[in-house]
């Protein structure tokens, strides 16, 4: 899973709803997930969504699967 780009949406949570239900449906079935985040810009209500997918990404990693977050920055960021 690799979300890229700059987000900044009108309402973050219809944006990232997909991706949240994208893992709660195949969280179950899948062994591992690598889900990177590069993004350019990120708006204080896209962090939030960035935050609970964290939390499923967590809530996977405690029943077992591998998961592995690849968060990419620029150095003065």
């Amino acid at each position: 899973l690799r979300i890229e780009g700059s987000s900044f949406p009108e309402d973050a949570k219809v944006v990232y709803k997909t991706v949240l239900d994208w893992i709660s449906e195949n969280a179950v079935n899948l062994k591992s997930l690598v889900c990177e985040f590069d993004y350019r810009i990120l708006s204080s209500a896209s962090n939030k969504m960035v935050y609970e997918i964290m939390i499923l990404l967590n809530d996977m990693y405690r029943k077992g699967k591998d998961v592995k977050v690849k968060w990419y920055y620029f150095d003065f960021d």
